[in-house]
């Protein structure tokens, strides 16, 4: 889910097919960029941006990015594993190889991991802090009425 997406929508008080009218795109295609089912065309991250005062690059990154990254930088071990260099390789070695890649694999995906959730709680966090500056003159003048 695109949950900077989502908790802009929600905060402004719109419902996903006034969202959706504002971008200029079907409910159904909004919904799908929301579930992070189809990426976010850069068009649209820009009209999200200036309706919601933030920057466009909040909107364009997503957890299946992330994944499709990390398949590829699987596919790029893999092929260097299966190199015709390794053949001389003793096997014992070859296996001792082998183990120390996939942990270095692993450590770095759990690495990559963390980042990325740190990015994007810093990202969560930002953007709560701004819609909460947002929404704070309109409190203060329901209080005041």
């Amino acid at each position: 889910m695109n949950k900077i997406l989502y908790i802009a929508r929600k905060s402004k008080g719109f419902t996903e097919a006034q969202l959706a009218q504002v971008l200029g795109m079907s409910e159904t295609e909004y919904n799908e960029l929301e579930c992070e089912l189809r990426q976010m065309p850069l068009d649209i991250a820009l009209k999200a941006a200036k309706l919601f005062n933030l920057t466009p690059d909040y909107f364009l990154v997503s957890e299946k990015q992330s994944a499709k990254l990390r398949a590829y930088a699987a596919k790029e071990a893999l092929e260097l594993l299966s190199s015709p260099d390794l053949e001389n390789v003793p096997a014992q070695l070859g296996a001792r190889f082998i183990a120390l890649g996939t942990r270095a694999l692993v450590l770095q995906e759990e690495l990559n991991a963390a980042l990325h959730e740190n990015h994007v709680l810093r990202r969560e966090n930002e953007v709560l802090r701004q819609l909460n500056a947002d929404l704070r003159p309109q409190q203060e003048d329901n209080s005041n009425s």
